[in-house]
C-alpha cells in the first residue's frame, strides 16, 4: 500500500535533489533493496542512518537512472 513512489519534489539541496531525481520520476530501487510503494520505500530509507550514502534507482521516461544521496534527518521528525 501507500502507492508508487512518485517523487514530487526533489529541490537542488535536498538528498533527492543531489542524486538527480526530478519531480515525476519514480523511484524503483534504494541500494538492492527493490521498492514498488511509498511504503517500501519508507521501510528501505529507515534501515540507513542519517550520514549514510546510498544508491537511488529510478524511472525517468520509461530510462533507468541512478544516483547517490547522502541521506538526512527527516523534516517530519
Amino acid at each position: 500500500s501507500g502507492g508508487e513512489p512518485l517523487v514530487a519534489a526533489a529541490e537542488a539541496d535536498t538528498p533527492a535533489g543531489q542524486a538527480g531525481l526530478e519531480e515525476g520520476d519514480v523511484i524503483t530501487a534504494i541500494v538492492d533493496t527493490e521498492v514498488s510503494t511509498f511504503d517500501e520505500l519508507a521501510a528501505a530509507v529507515a534501515s540507513y542512518e542519517p550520514g549514510d550514502t546510498v544508491t537511488i534507482t529510478w524511472e525517468r521516461n520509461g530510462q533507468e537512472m541512478s544516483g547517490e544521496a547522502t541521506l538526512t534527518e527527516s523534516p517530519l521528525n
